[in-house]
């Protein structure tokens, strides 16, 4: 079974809010519905397939990562930005939005 690791940047007031623990409940659901196990916040001591990242886009690890992926800023209203990591570095994401 596949293992989801789901982190918010910690510090982060748009990875914190109330929405974004909406949203990240209803991934969780999901991906639990499909058979994938699922952890937000601690990876604990098992190994992990996947991690995905939380962060607004004004996180500097955030920002460096939108640029090198060719996109500039998120300003419109419920934007986001679904990044991949490097497939040779792992395997994973940055999810990143805005609401302004």
């Amino acid at each position: 079974m596949a293992t989801f690791y789901i982190r918010r940047h910690p510090g982060d007031a748009i990875a914190s809010s109330p929405a974004v623990s909406w949203a990240i409940d209803r991934l969780r659901t999901t991906l639990e519905s499909k058979g994938v196990a699922v952890r937000v916040g601690d990876p604990s001591a098992e190994s992990v397939d996947v991690t995905v990242l939380i962060a607004g886009g004004d996180v500097s690890e955030a920002a460096r990562r939108l640029q090198a992926a060719g996109i500039t800023t998120l300003t419109g209203l419920e934007s986001l930005a679904i990044v991949p990591d490097d497939p040779q570095r792992s395997g994973g994401a940055l999810l990143c939005g805005a609401d302004v």
